[in-house]
């Protein structure tokens, strides 16, 4: 039996799926082990057995690619860490304190060159804010902070787009600190002393 035009155009879009899926692995592998700096657009093809032409399918550059790696922590924060935020029984600042906390232990995990690349992807890519502001890490932040105005554990005076901005700020700026000093510190205890301050003004 002949394939349809649909079973067609759904295998097309799985087998491109997969390609992407594919070039993301590959290259964040292969970036861990030699640094992204050292990678070219043909090592990444060959060890994700795919063609240039379909890494600049789906990727204008590797720093376009960079920013995709963000997708992996993203889908820690949507499938992992809110769901097990949003069940736990605790105040607002012991969630957010969690929260951070995971960051820092995903950041020590990927390590200080993930951080670097990350970071100067969102600063070269066109809109690389605008690529993360909308994924899971930064919407969970956001509803957090909008359930603890509900329950009355941080002030309904205050604007929560406005204090998850600076909280991600505050996060940015301790790990790119961290990665910059060549990971000489513990980050997750940087992490706690950065943001507690900021959590008690938030406080009711």
């Amino acid at each position: 039996m002949r394939e349809t035009e649909a079973e067609h155009m759904t295998n097309r879009k799985r087998q491109a799926l997969e390609s992407r899926r594919k070039i993301i692995s590959a290259s964040f592998k292969l970036a861990s082990q030699k640094g992204l700096e050292n990678l070219t657009i043909q090592d990444i093809c060959a060890a994700a057995d795919v063609s240039v032409g379909a890494f600049y399918h789906h990727f204008k550059s590797k720093e376009s690619l960079v920013l995709a790696w963000y997708e992996r922590v993203d889908g820690i924060f949507e499938g992992d860490v809110m769901p097990r935020l949003r069940a736990k029984d605790c105040s607002t600042a012991d969630k957010l304190i969690e929260f951070f906390r995971t960051i820092a232990v995903l950041s020590k995990r990927n390590g200080a060159d993930y951080i670097s690349q990350l970071y100067r992807a969102q600063c070269t890519v066109a809109n690389g804010d605008e690529y993360c502001a909308g994924n899971a890490l930064p919407c969970g932040l956001l509803e957090l902070i909008e359930t603890g105005q509900k329950v009355g554990d941080i002030r309904g005076d205050l604007d929560a787009v406005k204090l998850r901005d600076s909280l991600l700020l505050i996060v940015r700026g301790t790990l790119l600190d961290w990665a910059w000093r060549g990971c000489s510190y513990d980050v997750g205890e940087r992490m706690d002393e950065m943001v507690r301050p900021y959590l008690d003004a938030m406080s009711a």
